[in-house]
């Protein structure tokens, strides 16, 4: 499912980064968007190096960002994931546009917590 959001953006959180079982280097980043006209917060994800640096998202930044929704089951439990596959800045500026989202490898368990996928 894509939807559209517009709002601002109101925290940037850490990078994560690593390298996947099959030895690729990855990262992503997590944002969260206030909609425009309510309360409640979305949180996002940005894959890729590229994608974090084109889109440029900082605290205060007015955007409009389409998001993919999906889930994935593990074990009998669904993990919901919402990534950025387009954003715009809406004072008019593109902000960068990704191609469409690819699976996120898996970064290496680390914890008991960690999911495998």
């Amino acid at each position: 499912m894509r939807v559209t959001v517009n709002g601002k953006i109101v925290a940037v959180l850490e990078k994560k980064s690593g390298i996947s079982k099959a030895g690729n280097e990855w990262c992503n980043q997590d944002y969260v968007i206030q909609p425009d006209g309510d309360e409640d917060v979305i949180a996002f994800n940005v894959f890729g190096e590229e994608n974090i640096a084109n889109y440029n998202l900082r605290v205060g930044s007015v955007v409009s960002v389409a998001l993919a929704i999906r889930s994935r089951e593990y074990n009998g439990k669904y993990y919901p994931e919402v990534r950025a596959i387009q954003c715009y800045s809406q004072s008019g500026a593109n902000t960068a546009s990704a191609p469409a989202p690819a699976p996120a490898p898996a970064p290496e368990a680390s914890s008991s917590n960690s999911l495998p996928f």
